[in-house]
C-alpha cells in the first residue's frame, strides 16, 4: 500500500503555515424583548409608550424622553398606561380593556423575539467551538511547520520517526478541518433560519403598526384617549 508523502518530505521545502483562523459568525441581531425597551422613531413623529403588568412590561415607538415623561402619567392602577402623540397632541389611556388590545398586538411579536434570542445563543456556541477548533488547527500548523523546518535543516529523509509524527498531525489536521466544515454548514442553516424569523418580525411590526393605527384612532373618537394637559 503507498504511504503518504509527508508533509516536509524535500529538504529546503518552506515550513507550511498555520491554516488562518474560521471567520467569525455574525452577531445575531438582538430580539425584541418583553420586558424592557423597544423603540425607534417614528417618520411621522408620532410615537407611543404602553406599559401594563405588576412588572411596567413597555413596548413603545418613541424615545427614552417619552417614557419618562409617561412614568410621570402613571398611578397606581395596576392595569397599565398608553401614552401616544398623535398630530402633534398627546393623549393618554387608562382603559383596561383597550390596554389589553394594545398589549395583545405586540404580543406575537414578543414571542417571535424570545425565539430570535434562543437562535442567536444556538449561533453564538457554535461561533465558540469554531473558534476553538481555529485554536486547534493553528497549534497544529504550527507544529507541522516546526518539523518541516526542522527535517529541512537536518536534511534527513531516513528520519522515520519524524515522517510518522507528520502524518499524524496531518490526519488531524484533516479531521478538524472536516469539523470545522460541518460547523460551518450548521451555522449557515441557523443563519437561514434567523433570516426567516427577521422577515416574520418584519411582517408582525407593519401588522401591529397598522392595528396600533386604528386602535388608536378609534380611542380618540370614543374619548378613551384623554388630552394630556
Amino acid at each position: 500500500m503507498a504511504v503518504p508523502v509527508p508533509v516536509a518530505r524535500m529538504a529546503g521545502m518552506t515550513p507550511p503555515p498555520a491554516p488562518p483562523a474560521p471567520p467569525r459568525p455574525p452577531a445575531p441581531p438582538k430580539p425584541p424583548k418583553h420586558s424592557g425597551y423597544s423603540y425607534h422613531t417614528g417618520d411621522d413623529g408620532d410615537s407611543y409608550v404602553l406599559l401594563y403588568g405588576d412588572d411596567n412590561m413597555v413596548s413603545m415607538n418613541g424615545s427614552t424622553d417619552d417614557l419618562r415623561r409617561i412614568k410621570r402619567l402613571q398611578d397606581d392602577s395596576k392595569d397599565g398606561l398608553l401614552w401616544f402623540r398623535q398630530g402633534g397632541k398627546e393623549y393618554v389611556v387608562r382603559d383596561p380593556a383597550l390596554i389589553r388590545r394594545a398589549r395583545d398586538l405586540f404580543e406575537p411579536q414578543a414571542k417571535l423575539g424570545e425565539k430570535q434570542g434562543d437562535l442567536g445563543a444556538k449561533q453564538g456556541e457554535l461561533g465558540a467551538k469554531q473558534g476553538e477548533l481555529g485554536a486547534k488547527q493553528g497549534a497544529l500548523g504550527a507544529e507541522l511547520g516546526k518539523l518541516a523546518g526542522d527535517r529541512a535543516r537536518r536534511g534527513d529523509e531516513d528520519d522515520r520517526d519524524l515522517e510518522k509524527r507528520e502524518q499524524e498531525l496531518q490526519r488531524k489536521m484533516d479531521d478538524l478541518g472536516r469539523q470545522q466544515e460541518e460547523l460551518g454548514r450548521l451555522q449557515e442553516e441557523l443563519g437561514r433560519k434567523q433570516e426567516e424569523l427577521g422577515r416574520m418580525q418584519e411582517e408582525l411590526g407593519r401588522k401591529a403598526e397598522k392595528e396600533f393605527k386604528s386602535l388608536v384612532n378609534e380611542a380618540v373618537r370614543s374619548g378613551a384617549a384623554q388630552p394630556v394637559r
